[in-house]
């Protein structure tokens, strides 16, 4: 029976070997099946040597180390060894790719993405207003952990309402890899904002003819899982009387 070799060997303190069989390949990820049909996931970066393509079935010989996570490795070396693998129909049917191993090759692929959009809310203080928004992700630009991260927000409360552009760029941290479950980030960038403030009981509405443009500069401090699960510290200096805090929650598809 064709079935792909799985053999592992240390080279290293960390650096190991496997040769298996390609299942699933993208620019950023690669599945591999092990000889006891078992799958692995391994995450490409930019340092990785690899062939131009890597076709589904055939068969590759990896040198990697570990990611901290047992489900992911970072690849190192991806070379093809023979012939893509061929099955008689008297072969065994090899097994389904787990739903984890999915899930995680899905998340990998949707946080390296280039472009990215999501939606947010939160809460303001100083004033106290409900804040919701949309954003986007885009990068990286310049450098590998600079990204561009505008956003748009609208704030209600009781006195004050807000609208704002956030043209924000930002740093990832490297405090963890950047295909960690999560990672942590900086922006900076200018606010231009438009708000008004009742003072009056039963004022309700916006009185487009009573905004006043508030500019301001953001200040940010954010933590992000690879899911699209985000939490956002955003202050806002030199703007008033836009809300000076804000903690925001987002998600991005």
């Amino acid at each position: 029976m064709a079935m792909s070799q799985a053999t592992d060997s240390s080279s290293g303190s960390d650096e190991t070997t496997l040769v298996g069989t390609a299942v699933s390949a993208s620019k950023n990820t690669l599945v591999v099946r092990t000889r006891a049909n078992t799958h692995q996931v391994f995450v490409l970066d930019l340092d990785t040597i690899k062939p131009q393509t890597i076709p589904p079935g055939a068969e590759v010989t990896i040198t990697s180390v570990s990611t901290g996570e047992p489900e992911l490795r970072l690849a190192r070396v991806i070379s093809l060894g023979g012939q893509s693998a061929q099955r008689s129909q008297a072969d065994e049917q090899p097994p389904p790719i787990p739903v984890s191993t999915r899930r995680l090759q899905n998340d990998i692929e949707r946080h390296t993405r280039k472009v990215v959009f999501g939606v947010r809310a939160g809460i303001g203080m100083n004033p106290e207003v409900i804040d919701i928004g949309i954003h986007a992700r885009m990068g990286p630009i310049l450098h590998r952990d600079i990204q561009f991260r505008p956003s748009a927000e609208a704030g209600f409360g009781e006195v004050t309402k807000f609208f704002g552009v956030n043209p924000d760029v930002s740093y990832r941290l490297p405090l963890t890899p950047r295909w960690s479950s999560w990672s942590t980030y900086v922006a900076a960038g200018p606010s231009f904002g438009f708000s008004q403030q009742h003072f009056e009981k039963g004022s309700s509405g916006i009185d487009w003819g009573n905004l006043e443009f508030t500019p301001g500069l953001n200040i940010v401090v954010g933590l992000e899982s690879r899911r699209g699960f985000l939490v956002e510290f955003r202050s806002t200096v030199y703007a008033s009387p836009n809300p000076i805090f804000r903690l925001m929650f987002g998600y991005s598809f």
